[in-house]
């Protein structure tokens, strides 16, 4: 017989902000790739109010509003606990509604849109490509 392993899933939501031409993302600290900021959904939240808590946890920003669903990224992501995971993705069009800023609890980095495809996991660039031009 041969080895099954079972691929979990995991959900997680989180935010698109581009402002002046460019894209706010987390930088990822083993590599040169950015990422959405994004992360898990809590027991009780919605996919937006959870996508609302994370981005700003991550980034600093409180002033924040979700705009529209614009859809759901699906890709392999390693847990902190090193399990390799099946991610789904849910991703909301936010504005920065004030300029109230925290501490980000990630490294983060306003990028052109052009730089930010490149840098972005393939999963998470075609999303991006496929949001801007419908």
């Amino acid at each position: 017989m041969g080895d099954h392993v079972l691929v979990q899933k995991a959900t997680s939501a989180g935010g698109v902000i581009i402002r002046g031409g460019k894209i706010l993302v987390v930088k990822f600290v083993n590599n040169d790739g950015v990422t959405f900021p994004k992360g898990h959904i809590e027991e009780g939240e919605t996919y937006e109010e959870a996508a609302l808590r994370e981005v700003q946890e991550e980034t600093g920003l409180k002033n924040l509003r979700a705009m529209e669903k614009l859809g759901v990224v699906i890709r392999p992501a390693t847990e902190t606990d090193g399990r390799i995971v099946i991610k789904d993705i849910h991703l909301f069009r936010m504005e920065i509604v004030g300029e109230d800023k925290g501490k980000a609890e990630e490294e983060i980095e306003w990028l052109p849109i052009d730089e930010a495809t490149i840098r972005l996991l393939p999963q998470e660039s075609e999303f991006l490509k496929k949001v801007l031009n419908p």
